[in-house]
């Protein structure tokens, strides 16, 4: 994970570029999918697994300012890994003026071990808050039908 400031101020901002290398086992350990999965990718971006783009998140716009909290999970075609010397690259989106540049820890794997960390997560940041907010709307709706039925009722 990295954290850093986006721009000095008054400077403009910029993309950032993220590389690293990863093996994948032999020919017949090779699970049938393998992905990338980022917990969070607040500014979107590309992902590039050997110099071909795997994936696009879409970013900012002048008329809309993206955040997504929400886990990516790329799922990598096939024939694009090879044994040894794989090279990742991620390129992460400029961070609006002033804002620190959030950067998540990346992973590399079988599909089939990287989905239940994604469901997870999206369970977590997604699922959750709507849930909070439908049982706070019912509890509400609750304590209003309460008073609605025992208003006449004064201390």
């Amino acid at each position: 994970p990295y954290a850093a400031q986006a721009s000095l101020p008054g400077q403009p901002t910029s993309v950032a570029w993220y590389r690293g290398r990863f093996d994948v086992p032999e020919e017949g350990d090779v699970p049938a999918a393998w992905a990338v999965y980022l917990p969070f990718f607040y500014q979107g971006g590309q992902i590039w697994v050997n110099g071909k783009l795997a994936g696009n998140v879409p970013e900012s716009t002048p008329a809309v300012r993206v955040r997504w909290e929400r886990p990516q999970l790329f799922s990598l075609p096939p024939g694009l890994l090879q044994p040894h010397g794989n090279v990742l690259a991620i390129r992460a989106a400029a961070a609006p003026t002033s804002a620190v540049q959030y950067f998540p820890q990346v992973t590399v794997g079988p599909l089939a071990d990287l989905q239940p960390s994604a469901d997870r997560r999206t369970f977590w940041v997604r699922t959750m808050p709507q849930v909070t907010v439908v049982v706070c709307l019912l509890v509400a709706g609750f304590m209003l039908f309460i008073y609605w039925r025992r208003r006449s009722e004064v201390r």
